[in-house]
Protein backbone atom coordinates (compact mmCIF):
# COMPACT_ATOMS: atom_id res chain seq x y z
CA UNK A 1 0.00 0.00 0.00
CA UNK A 2 1.41 3.36 -1.02
CA UNK A 3 0.27 6.45 0.81
CA UNK A 4 0.31 9.69 -1.13
CA UNK A 5 2.51 12.42 0.35
CA UNK A 6 0.52 14.50 2.78
CA UNK A 7 -2.16 11.83 3.22
CA UNK A 8 -2.93 10.70 6.74
CA UNK A 9 -1.63 7.26 7.68
CA UNK A 10 -4.61 4.86 7.87
CA UNK A 11 -3.07 3.17 10.92
CA UNK A 12 -2.89 6.51 12.72
CA UNK A 13 -6.48 7.28 11.72
CA UNK A 14 -7.61 3.92 13.08
CA UNK A 15 -5.75 4.48 16.36
CA UNK A 16 -7.29 7.95 16.69
CA UNK A 17 -10.78 6.53 16.07
CA UNK A 18 -10.23 3.81 18.67
CA UNK A 19 -8.95 6.37 21.19
CA UNK A 20 -11.95 8.61 20.57
CA UNK A 21 -14.38 5.71 20.99
CA UNK A 22 -12.74 4.40 24.18
CA UNK A 23 -12.02 7.67 25.94
CA UNK A 24 -8.65 8.67 27.41
CA UNK A 25 -8.39 6.14 30.26
CA UNK A 26 -9.51 3.10 28.26
CA UNK A 27 -7.46 4.21 25.24
CA UNK A 28 -4.36 4.27 27.45
CA UNK A 29 -5.16 0.73 28.65
CA UNK A 30 -5.66 -0.38 25.05
CA UNK A 31 -2.32 1.12 23.97
CA UNK A 32 -0.64 -0.61 26.90
CA UNK A 33 -2.18 -3.93 25.91
CA UNK A 34 -1.03 -3.79 22.27
CA UNK A 35 2.37 -2.13 22.74
CA UNK A 36 5.19 -4.71 22.65
CA UNK A 37 7.19 -2.65 25.16
CA UNK A 38 4.50 -3.34 27.76
CA UNK A 39 3.85 -7.02 27.08
CA UNK A 40 6.83 -8.41 28.98
CA UNK A 41 6.33 -5.92 31.82
CA UNK A 42 2.63 -6.83 32.04
CA UNK A 43 3.46 -10.53 32.21
CA UNK A 44 5.98 -9.94 34.98
CA UNK A 45 3.57 -7.76 36.95
CA UNK A 46 0.91 -10.45 36.68
CA UNK A 47 3.35 -13.13 37.85
CA UNK A 48 4.46 -10.99 40.80
CA UNK A 49 0.84 -10.07 41.59
CA UNK A 50 1.62 -6.36 41.26
CA UNK A 51 -0.88 -3.84 39.82
CA UNK A 52 -0.80 -3.40 36.05
CA UNK A 53 -1.17 0.32 36.68
CA UNK A 54 2.58 0.60 37.35
CA UNK A 55 3.53 -0.74 33.90
CA UNK A 56 3.61 2.72 32.28
CA UNK A 57 5.98 3.92 34.99
CA UNK A 58 8.30 0.94 34.44
CA UNK A 59 8.35 1.43 30.67
CA UNK A 60 8.86 5.18 31.11
CA UNK A 61 11.89 4.60 33.35
CA UNK A 62 13.33 2.21 30.78
CA UNK A 63 12.82 4.63 27.90
CA UNK A 64 14.23 7.58 29.85
CA UNK A 65 17.32 5.73 31.07
CA UNK A 66 18.01 4.20 27.65
CA UNK A 67 17.74 7.59 25.98
CA UNK A 68 20.10 9.16 28.48
CA UNK A 69 22.51 6.20 28.18
CA UNK A 70 22.58 6.59 24.39
CA UNK A 71 23.52 10.26 24.82
CA UNK A 72 26.36 9.31 27.15
CA UNK A 73 27.57 6.57 24.83
CA UNK A 74 27.61 8.93 21.87
CA UNK A 75 29.40 11.73 23.71
CA UNK A 76 32.87 11.69 22.18
CA UNK A 77 34.15 14.22 24.71
CA UNK A 78 33.94 11.67 27.53
CA UNK A 79 36.84 9.42 28.43
CA UNK A 80 36.08 5.70 28.72
CA UNK A 81 36.25 5.97 32.51
CA UNK A 82 33.91 8.98 32.62
CA UNK A 83 31.48 7.24 30.30
CA UNK A 84 31.54 4.09 32.46
CA UNK A 85 31.05 6.17 35.61
CA UNK A 86 28.05 8.02 34.19
CA UNK A 87 26.50 4.80 32.91
CA UNK A 88 27.01 3.19 36.33
CA UNK A 89 25.23 6.16 37.93
CA UNK A 90 22.33 5.68 35.51
CA UNK A 91 22.22 1.98 36.37
CA UNK A 92 22.03 2.85 40.07
CA UNK A 93 19.28 5.41 39.41
CA UNK A 94 17.32 2.83 37.42
CA UNK A 95 17.73 0.24 40.17
CA UNK A 96 16.56 2.66 42.86
CA UNK A 97 13.55 3.82 40.84
CA UNK A 98 12.49 0.37 39.71
CA UNK A 99 12.99 -1.16 43.17
CA UNK A 100 10.71 1.48 44.65
CA UNK A 101 7.97 0.40 42.21
CA UNK A 102 8.59 -3.34 42.02
CA UNK A 103 10.19 -4.15 45.37
CA UNK A 104 13.55 -5.90 45.68
CA UNK A 105 12.21 -9.30 44.55
CA UNK A 106 10.36 -7.70 41.65
CA UNK A 107 13.42 -5.74 40.56
CA UNK A 108 15.56 -8.90 40.46
CA UNK A 109 12.86 -10.73 38.48
CA UNK A 110 12.53 -7.78 36.09
CA UNK A 111 16.29 -7.65 35.63
CA UNK A 112 16.35 -11.36 34.77
CA UNK A 113 13.26 -11.46 32.56
CA UNK A 114 13.18 -8.24 30.61
CA UNK A 115 15.71 -5.91 32.10
CA UNK A 116 18.45 -6.80 29.62
CA UNK A 117 18.96 -3.09 29.11
CA UNK A 118 20.04 -2.74 32.76
CA UNK A 119 22.93 -5.13 32.19
CA UNK A 120 23.94 -3.19 29.09
CA UNK A 121 24.43 -0.04 31.18
CA UNK A 122 27.37 -1.45 33.10
CA UNK A 123 28.83 -3.77 30.49
CA UNK A 124 32.09 -2.37 29.20
CA UNK A 125 32.59 -2.71 25.46
CA UNK A 126 35.42 -4.93 24.33
CA UNK A 127 38.61 -2.98 23.76
CA UNK A 128 39.33 -2.12 20.17
CA UNK A 129 42.32 -3.78 18.63
CA UNK A 130 44.62 -1.57 16.61
CA UNK A 131 44.03 -1.93 12.91
CA UNK A 132 46.80 -3.37 10.77
CA UNK A 133 47.73 -1.11 7.92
Amino acid sequence: MVIAPGAANPQNQLQAAIAAALGPARAAEYQQAINPAYQQVNQLLTRLELPASIAPQIVSVQQDIQQRAASIQQDQTLSADDRASQLAALAQEAQTTLTSSLGARGYEAYKSYGGWWLNNLTRRPAPRLPSKN
